[in-house]
């Protein structure tokens, strides 16, 4: 289901998703592809001010630096210090997308 939604062209329809997985697809320098999945806690707020943004593309940075980091100490693999995420992609505890970003080449 994972792939599926990393997978996707951004039309994404009304599937029900597996419930609090975060997952980001992630490029190094030598074009190596890295896909990470992981539960999360939970967290998705509904954003009505700059400052409630603001606190969730914090905790999405550390999300992620986090799965990140994690993921290469899992598989003893040297995180590579360039690289950048293609997707990302939240879901909420009912299943539905909650955040989706996809980079642009």
């Amino acid at each position: 289901m994972i792939d599926q939604i990393l997978n996707s062209n951004g039309k994404l329809t009304k599937i029900k998703y597996p419930s609090n997985i975060y997952a980001v697809r992630i490029k190094d320098e030598n074009k190596n592809i890295f896909d990470i999945s992981i539960q999360h806690n939970g967290y998705c707020p509904d954003c009505y001010t700059e400052r409630d943004r603001s606190r969730f593309n914090d905790y999405l940075s550390n999300l992620q630096y986090s799965a990140i980091d994690e993921y290469f100490k899992s598989i003893n693999i040297k995180k590579p210090k360039v690289y950048f995420s293609e997707i990302e992609i939240i879901t909420n505890s009912l299943g539905e997308i909650y955040h989706f970003s996809r980079s642009v080449n």
